[in-house]
Order: structure tokens, then C-alpha cells, then sequence
């Protein structure tokens, strides 16, 4: 069974082929405007950068107790039932 789906498109919608490199140029930022911005974004931003990293950091806690906690379970069954059997 085929589906097909059709999309509507405005004839007279402008694509990027209408606009001009010089036009589209204007947008980037030169390397000192992008690290002034990024010193400002994370300015304005310190207490969510904050929190996202000490999520990062119990989440990665928690992930190591987790493999520390296995590795016990582990050691703790090193003998299976037939070896305690024919031992």
C-alpha cells in the first residue's frame, strides 16, 4: 500500500536563491563579534551554565555508582551453582 503525501507551496514565496551573498553575508559575525557575544550570552546566562554542569556531574555520579555497584554484584557471584556443586 503506498501512501503520498503532497505539499503546498506558495508559488510566490521568495527562496534563498532570491537573496544576495552581500545580503546574506551581513548576518555572520566576524570572529570578535561571536566571542563578544558568547562572553555575554554566558554572562547573562552563569546560573543556567551553572546548573546544567552539576546536572552533568550527578548524572555522571551516579552513572559511576552504578558501574561500581555491578562490579560488586558481580565478584560477589563468582562461583555459578555448578562450580559450588562439583567443588
Amino acid at each position: 500500500m503506498k501512501t503520498s503525501y503532497q505539499v503546498n507551496v506558495p508559488r510566490d514565496e521568495e527562496t534563498l536563491s532570491d537573496v544576495s551573498d552581500s545580503e546574506i553575508s551581513q548576518f555572520f559575525l566576524s570572529p570578535e563579534e561571536a566571542a563578544m557575544k558568547s562572553i555575554i550570552w554566558h554572562n547573562m546566562h552563569k546560573n543556567w551554565v551553572r546548573e546544567q554542569a552539576e546536572k552533568k556531574d550527578l548524572s555522571m555520579e551516579k552513572k559511576n555508582v552504578k558501574k561500581r555497584k555491578k562490579k560488586e554484584d558481580e565478584s560477589f557471584y563468582f562461583f555459578t551453582k555448578f562450580d559450588v556443586l562439583f567443588f
